[in-house]
Protein backbone atom coordinates (compact mmCIF):
# COMPACT_ATOMS: atom_id res chain seq x y z
CA UNK A 1 0.00 0.00 0.00
CA UNK A 2 1.40 3.35 -1.02
CA UNK A 3 1.60 6.16 1.47
CA UNK A 4 -0.60 9.16 0.67
CA UNK A 5 0.67 12.68 1.20
CA UNK A 6 -1.68 14.12 3.81
CA UNK A 7 -2.05 17.59 2.32
CA UNK A 8 -2.49 16.42 -1.27
CA UNK A 9 -4.12 13.00 -0.99
CA UNK A 10 -2.12 11.57 -3.93
CA UNK A 11 0.10 8.45 -4.03
CA UNK A 12 3.84 9.01 -4.15
CA UNK A 13 4.27 7.54 -7.66
CA UNK A 14 1.67 9.89 -9.12
CA UNK A 15 3.34 12.78 -7.30
CA UNK A 16 6.70 11.92 -8.90
CA UNK A 17 5.17 11.62 -12.38
CA UNK A 18 3.39 14.95 -11.99
CA UNK A 19 6.61 16.64 -10.83
CA UNK A 20 8.59 15.26 -13.80
CA UNK A 21 5.84 16.42 -16.17
CA UNK A 22 5.82 19.95 -14.72
CA UNK A 23 9.61 20.21 -14.89
CA UNK A 24 9.65 18.94 -18.50
CA UNK A 25 6.96 21.41 -19.55
CA UNK A 26 8.83 24.23 -17.87
CA UNK A 27 12.03 23.47 -19.74
CA UNK A 28 10.15 23.24 -23.03
CA UNK A 29 8.39 26.55 -22.46
CA UNK A 30 11.68 28.40 -21.97
CA UNK A 31 12.59 27.82 -25.63
CA UNK A 32 12.09 30.98 -27.65
CA UNK A 33 9.14 30.89 -30.00
CA UNK A 34 8.89 33.75 -32.46
CA UNK A 35 5.99 34.10 -34.87
CA UNK A 36 6.63 34.30 -38.57
CA UNK A 37 7.35 37.90 -39.67
CA UNK A 38 4.60 37.80 -42.28
CA UNK A 39 2.05 36.72 -39.68
CA UNK A 40 3.17 39.47 -37.32
CA UNK A 41 2.95 42.10 -40.07
CA UNK A 42 -0.50 40.86 -41.13
CA UNK A 43 -1.78 41.09 -37.56
CA UNK A 44 -0.30 44.57 -37.14
CA UNK A 45 -1.91 45.76 -40.38
CA UNK A 46 -5.29 44.31 -39.41
CA UNK A 47 -5.15 45.77 -35.91
CA UNK A 48 -4.48 49.28 -37.20
CA UNK A 49 -7.72 49.04 -39.15
CA UNK A 50 -9.69 48.15 -36.00
CA UNK A 51 -8.66 51.21 -34.01
CA UNK A 52 -10.83 53.81 -35.74
CA UNK A 53 -14.18 52.01 -35.74
CA UNK A 54 -13.61 50.51 -32.30
CA UNK A 55 -12.74 53.87 -30.78
CA UNK A 56 -15.77 55.50 -32.41
CA UNK A 57 -18.07 52.82 -31.00
CA UNK A 58 -16.52 53.11 -27.54
CA UNK A 59 -16.84 56.90 -27.55
CA UNK A 60 -20.47 56.70 -28.64
CA UNK A 61 -21.21 54.12 -25.92
CA UNK A 62 -19.51 56.25 -23.26
CA UNK A 63 -21.49 59.35 -24.20
CA UNK A 64 -24.77 57.42 -24.42
CA UNK A 65 -24.27 55.89 -20.97
CA UNK A 66 -23.21 59.24 -19.51
CA UNK A 67 -26.36 60.87 -20.94
CA UNK A 68 -28.56 58.15 -19.46
CA UNK A 69 -26.82 58.55 -16.11
CA UNK A 70 -27.20 62.32 -16.18
CA UNK A 71 -30.91 62.13 -17.03
CA UNK A 72 -31.42 59.60 -14.24
CA UNK A 73 -29.56 61.79 -11.73
CA UNK A 74 -31.51 64.88 -12.77
CA UNK A 75 -34.74 62.91 -12.36
CA UNK A 76 -33.76 61.90 -8.84
CA UNK A 77 -32.81 65.49 -8.00
CA UNK A 78 -36.13 66.74 -9.38
CA UNK A 79 -38.03 64.25 -7.20
CA UNK A 80 -36.04 65.44 -4.18
CA UNK A 81 -36.97 69.08 -4.92
CA UNK A 82 -33.29 70.01 -5.25
CA UNK A 83 -32.37 73.61 -5.92
CA UNK A 84 -30.54 74.95 -8.99
CA UNK A 85 -27.15 74.79 -7.30
CA UNK A 86 -27.35 71.00 -6.84
CA UNK A 87 -28.27 70.57 -10.51
CA UNK A 88 -25.25 72.62 -11.59
CA UNK A 89 -22.95 70.73 -9.23
CA UNK A 90 -24.13 67.38 -10.63
CA UNK A 91 -23.77 68.64 -14.20
CA UNK A 92 -20.19 69.83 -13.61
CA UNK A 93 -19.29 66.62 -11.76
CA UNK A 94 -20.65 64.50 -14.62
CA UNK A 95 -18.92 66.53 -17.32
CA UNK A 96 -15.57 66.43 -15.53
CA UNK A 97 -15.73 62.72 -14.82
CA UNK A 98 -16.86 61.88 -18.37
CA UNK A 99 -14.44 64.07 -20.27
CA UNK A 100 -11.41 63.41 -18.06
CA UNK A 101 -9.07 61.16 -20.03
CA UNK A 102 -6.23 59.22 -18.44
Amino acid sequence: MERLYPSIGMPRSKWIVATIFIVACGSISTAEATPAPSLEEAFHTASTQWVGPLQQAATWLLLALATISLVWKFGVLALQNADFQEFVVELIRMVLSTLARP
